[in-house]
């Protein structure tokens, strides 16, 4: 797709064979293919889009449950903070991290004269 975006127009449209290199250097096809291809400009705007509404989503429910532990009086509090604490120790967290750092430090110390 690279040299066919790098190659002219004309023959980009024709993919008989594959190009291992361009035939010529020219920057018309890349503008065929991008800019009048609406699919390619709608899969730009996706991320930003679907990144966004996570990113916005995920910041809204870290910060109504770190609300809701946070709080003395609740039902089940130390039930779900023993959940959140231990994922954050286990499951990727401290723990994996402190095991993958102790074993690349005694790789490293092995491997010196």
């Amino acid at each position: 797709m690279l040299f066919a975006s790098l190659s002219r127009a004309e023959r980009s449209h024709h993919p008989q064979r594959a190009a291992a290199a361009p035939a010529r250097f020219q920057v018309g096809a890349y503008g065929h293919w991008c800019f009048q291809n609406p699919n390619i400009l709608s899969g730009y705007w996706q991320h930003p889009d679907r990144g966004g509404r996570r990113v916005g989503l995920n910041i809204l429910l870290t910060t109504l449950g770190g609300y809701f532990l946070s709080r003395k009086g609740v039902p089940l509090r130390n039930f779900f903070m023993f959940f959140v604490v231990f994922t954050m120790f286990f499951s990727g967290g401290l723990v994996p991290f402190y095991l993958t750092v102790a074993r690349l430090r005694h790789r490293q110390l092995a491997a010196q004269p």
